[in-house]
C-alpha cells in the first residue's frame, strides 16, 4: 500500500513538471530562431543601406553566418515587414521579425505565449 502510494505521487510530481520542462527546452530553441532572426535583420538592414530597400530573397544578402539549424528551416526575407521568417522544424511555430526588430511569434497560440515574452 505504501509502495502504491509512492509511485502516485512519483506520477503527479513528474505530470507536473514535464509541461514546464517542455517549454524550458522550446524557450531555448526559440533563442536560437531569435538569433537567427537578429543576424538577418542586420544583413537586411546592410542591404537597405546600399540598395534603399529591403531584399526579397536571402540569397541577395551578405549573410555571414550559417544558415543550417537542427530547430529551424525555411528562413525567408521580405521587402515589406515581416521582413525576415524562420520557421520551427516541426512547424509548430513561426517567428518573424519587422524592420524595427518586433519578433513575433506565430501559430500553435498555447507555444506562442509562452515564447513571446522571451522573444523582445
Amino acid at each position: 500500500m505504501e509502495l502504491m502510494t509512492i509511485i502516485i505521487i512519483i506520477g503527479v510530481l513528474a505530470s507536473l513538471s514535464l509541461p514546464r520542462l517542455f517549454h524550458t527546452v522550446e524557450r531555448m530553441r526559440a533563442e536560437e530562431g531569435r538569433k537567427i532572426l537578429l543576424d538577418l535583420l542586420a544583413a537586411q538592414k546592410r542591404f537597405f543601406l546600399e540598395n534603399n530597400g529591403y531584399a526579397n530573397n536571402i540569397n541577395q544578402l551578405d549573410v555571414s553566418f550559417d544558415l543550417t539549424s537542427s530547430n529551424f528551416n525555411n528562413f525567408s526575407v521580405n521587402s515589406a515587414n515581416p521582413i525576415a521568417r524562420v520557421q520551427r522544424n516541426n512547424g509548430s511555430y513561426n517567428l518573424r521579425i519587422s524592420d524595427q526588430g518586433v519578433i513575433t511569434c506565430t501559430g500553435d497560440a498555447n507555444l506562442c505565449a509562452t515564447l513571446q515574452a522571451g522573444l523582445n
